[in-house]
């Protein structure tokens, strides 16, 4: 059985005031010297969000609205070079899909990384906590084997 968490009234809040008129989706941008190493960036994505919950785990109405706790799993599309249109911004659905998606593009020598989070799974701070996480864990990938150490908040 997966966990439950209840939400938050300011998570709620989000939840309903999603529309596609005003969509409470966050963003930010990365841009990055060299190509990622994409199995390296997948696994530092999970090993990121594992430990903020809420970014895997969809809304569900009981009671009360719960989030729904699944597996760790991130949305990450990849694309290569300069030709390929901007992705898509579609608006988040949270009683649908997990509320982080990553949009990845590789160029010769650069890579961009655009990541698109929903405002109920995360606030401001929240949210570069996360980018925080994922650059820890990337550089850990890429090191041989060094223990990841996230810093105490």
């Amino acid at each position: 059985m997966s966990e439950t968490i209840p939400l938050t009234h300011f998570e709620e809040l989000m939840l309903h005031q999603d529309s596609s008129a005003y969509p409470v989706s966050c963003f930010v941008r990365l841009r990055f010297e060299g190509r990622l190493v994409r199995a390296a960036f997948e696994s530092a994505a999970c090993v990121a969000i594992g430990s903020h919950p809420l970014l895997h785990a969809v809304v569900e109405k009981q009671k009360r609205y719960v989030w729904r706790v699944g597996d760790v799993a991130p949305k990450i599309t990849w694309t290569d070079g300069d030709h390929q249109p901007e992705p898509e911004m579609r608006q988040l659905d949270i009683t649908a899909e997990y509320g982080l998606r990553f949009f990845v593009r590789l160029y010769e020598n650069r890579s961009d990384v655009l990541i698109q989070l929903h405002h109920a799974c995360c606030d401001g701070i929240a949210i570069y906590q996360v980018v925080r996480d994922l650059m820890i864990a990337y550089a850990a990938e890429l090191s041989d084997g060094a223990a990841i150490k996230f810093p105490s908040i």
